[in-house]
């Protein structure tokens, strides 16, 4: 590996995503970064964001390429899960954000009263964005913000090659039976089949999100729409697929205990670059750290997430940071709302991977060049379009569509407790044996729910 790539396998505590960076407290609200065009500037417009890492640095350009063209400065907060925060808080005009990146769907329903509507300085400005996506954040027919980034959260990513670097996987499997039969077979042969960045609670989000959606999308529907419940079978049939597949003897690179220990990234470098693990099932802003840590001479494929049954659909899981206009509306805002609606706006990030444009006026040709996107596979229409036959359904994870459960709480430490209570059932479990986690897992999600 080399000397500069993360090192993130950690016995501290489990992080989220988009790590908080406290110096940021509010209500002082310190910009982390701030672009500028010297002479000539109309001003300064301040914009609070989820992002963190490389996905702050690719979203500087943006920002450069805006302060270049527009000449409005910059000042960026970088608040990670953090962002309701800047949402809630009663700070002061002069320290107050105009515009604030959500990855939430869920978080302008809680704040809506504190979003300017596009409609009000910009009309016609989404015209060339997806009905699902629109009406995913739209209130009383408003459009309460612009989705700028898209990801794709149903991939699997292995290594493919020839000769003595092989492919990690001996098929690409399409069904979920397959997938298991293909782990079994690697794991039997002494090769790790999964790599799981468990430390990170909302990678076993994404986990159960496509489960879930993959055996019945009706039903997913209706659990984050909250006309169903945690206390379904379909919720209990998910687990035990997940535990079944999860508790497998030699699943995980150093077992299930190492999986929790494990983060995002590190997971990707299991398969990638250190090679102990055959897959990672991860979104597309995988790309960037394969391709920036990754070994030399290893070739990145990835399928996607196996349908649950030969009659059911593949899933598709969905991620989104949506940029919002705050109140009080002002001209520099207003500007940066504009500028992230522009596809020019989101190839610049785009060309690093990483990002999937939702406005059809955007240029599909990068994704191809990449090589991670393909024609016959067509990610980018199917994150766009969102599931057939359910009138263009956007299905964000669940945690994103419920809210409320960020790091440490809610569904990502029920999660992360439950793969915990798989490790403490010992080696190769009976099926009975998960289900009694199972069922401690099901009341937990209950309890939860009910808080």
């Amino acid at each position: 590996m080399p000397a500069s790539a993360p090192r993130l396998r950690h016995s501290g505590p489990r992080t989220s995503r988009r790590t908080v960076l406290k110096a940021l407290a509010l209500p002082a609200l310190t910009p982390l970064f701030s672009t500028g065009c010297g002479r000539g500037s109309k001003g300064t417009v301040r914009v609070a964001v989820v992002w963190s890492g490389w996905e702050l640095t690719a979203f500087r350009e943006v920002l450069a390429a805006f302060t270049e063209n527009e000449r409005w400065d910059v000042s960026v907060l970088s608040m990670g899960d953090d962002i309701p925060a800047v949402l809630g808080a009663q700070v002061s005009a002069v320290a107050a954000p105009d515009v604030a990146m959500l990855s939430q769907p869920a978080l302008v329903d809680q704040y809506a009263d504190r979003l300017v509507p596009i409609q009000q300085f910009a009309p016609g400005l989404l015209s060339s964005y997806p009905d699902g996506w629109r009406t995913l954040v739209q209130r009383a027919g408003a459009d309460m913000g612009v989705w700028f980034k898209a990801a794709h959260d149903s991939m699997v990513w292995y290594r493919q090659g020839t000769g003595t670097a092989g492919s990690s996987i001996p098929t690409v499997p399409a069904t979920w039976t397959e997938w298991q039969q293909t782990n079994r077979d690697l794991a039997a042969r002494g090769t790790a089949p999964l790599a799981l960045g468990a430390a990170d609670g909302w990678v076993l989000d994404q986990w159960l999100s496509n489960v879930l959606l993959g055996d019945d999308p009706e039903y997913y529907h209706q659990l984050i729409t909250k006309t169903a419940g945690w206390d379904g079978a379909k919720v209990r049939r998910a687990l035990q697929l997940l535990g079944e597949m999860w508790a497998q003897p030699g699943e995980f690179p150093a077992g299930i205990g190492g999986a929790l220990l494990t983060q995002f990234e590190d997971s990707v470098l299991d398969v990638f670059t250190r090679r102990d693990a055959a897959m990672v099932m991860e979104g597309d802003f995988s790309y960037p750290v394969i391709s920036r840590y990754g070994a030399p001479n290893v070739q990145r494929a990835w399928f996607p997430f196996p349908a649950l049954s030969a009659a059911s659909s593949r899933p598709i899981v969905v991620g989104g940071d949506l940029a919002v206009l705050l109140k009080p509306r002002r001209p520099p805002g207003e500007a940066l709302i504009r500028w992230l609606a522009d596809p020019a706006a989101a190839q610049i990030w785009a060309n690093q991977g990483g990002l999937i444009s939702v406005n059809r006026a955007s240029d599909n040709s990068v994704y191809r060049r990449l090589g991670y996107i393909t024609d016959d596979l067509d990610a980018v229409r199917d994150v766009r379009d969102g599931m057939d036959g359910m009138d263009g359904f956007i299905a964000f994870t669940i945690s994103d569509m419920l809210g409320g459960v960020g790091d440490g709480q809610g569904l990502w430490q029920t999660m992360q407790d439950f793969l915990t209570g798989l490790g403490n059932l010992g080696f190769s479990p009976t099926p009975d044996a998960i289900s009694s986690v199972v069922d401690r897992t099901v009341t937990a999600l209950v309890t939860g729910a009910s808080r």
